[in-house]
């Protein structure tokens, strides 16, 4: 399950508050357009949309097998996180 943050600052807030409470997430993607092999032949100023989803998106745990206990926890925390960040930020 992903979610879009105000910014990449928020995001990494939040990526690493989760982390310290064991919520496994990752973010959305890296774009194709920044990786190594593609930097060159990219124009400057095409692909912001990708490059801001990727700044900003989260995936959160969505395995099928999430109890509902820890379904509770996650967002129990993800809503705890974004307090903390709107507290820190």
């Amino acid at each position: 399950y992903g979610i879009l943050l105000k910014d990449n600052i928020e995001r990494d807030f939040l990526l690493k508050y989760l982390d310290e409470k064991r919520v496994e997430t990752r973010i959305f993607f890296h774009p194709i357009h920044v990786q190594p092999p593609y930097q060159a032949i990219h124009r400057s100023g095409l692909l912001e949309r990708s490059k801001d989803l990727a700044d900003r998106g989260l995936i959160l745990p969505s395995s099928s097998g999430l109890s509902e206990l820890d379904q509770e926890y996650v967002i129990k925390e993800v809503i705890s996180g974004l307090k903390n960040i709107r507290k820190t930020i």
